[in-house]
């Protein structure tokens, strides 16, 4: 009877304190910043990784921009001596002008025997 209900009324308020103690709210809290920690963990990552994939894209854009690129498919600068001024027209030059070529490996230099007009 009465000490029945006693008991089980005891029993339901020591589950409350049990449950409402500070160690179930220490492990409800570990485990809530635990799952902040790797969250917080995997968003760096994926941030890294994002602005990796930038730096390469803009890498590679520069390096087909660059002269160096450019020589390496086949093309050379053409710089008039002895002012070193790029040659960008075959009028800027006359015969037997002194030209200096720079191509991928290396540099040479070059006289000019004939020009032709586009």
């Amino acid at each position: 009877g009465q000490m029945g209900v006693r008991r089980q009324t005891l029993l339901q308020r020591e589950t409350r304190l049990l449950h409402a103690g500070p160690q179930v709210r220490i492990r409800d809290e570990h485990f809530q910043l635990e799952n902040l920690r790797k969250n917080m963990i995997a968003s760096t990552i994926n941030t890294l990784e994002s602005l990796k994939n930038q730096l390469f894209t803009r890498m590679a854009v520069l390096d087909s921009l660059s002269p160096l690129a450019v020589l390496n498919r086949g093309y050379a600068i053409v710089r008039r001596l002895p002012d070193d001024r790029i040659i960008r027209k075959a009028s800027e030059v006359a015969q037997e002008t002194q030209v200096q070529i720079k191509v991928a490996e290396g540099r040479f230099d070059a006289k000019v025997v004939k020009i032709y007009q586009k």
